[in-house]
């Protein structure tokens, strides 16, 4: 799980477990917040 904060005010907007692009409007002080998620890499499986 990951908290998302406003970048403004500092106030946690959301709690999530994975996301692309995300744009949060904060209740406090009407900032629009844009998130984007990278993508971790998958772990290399050898082949046999």
């Amino acid at each position: 799980m990951r908290f998302l904060f406003c970048q403004n005010c500092n106030k946690k907007l959301l709690q999530v477990d994975c996301f692309d692009n995300i744009a949060i409007k904060c209740n406090r002080c009407k900032q629009i917040n844009h998130f984007s998620c990278v993508a971790q890499s998958p772990k290399s499986v050898a082949t046999q």
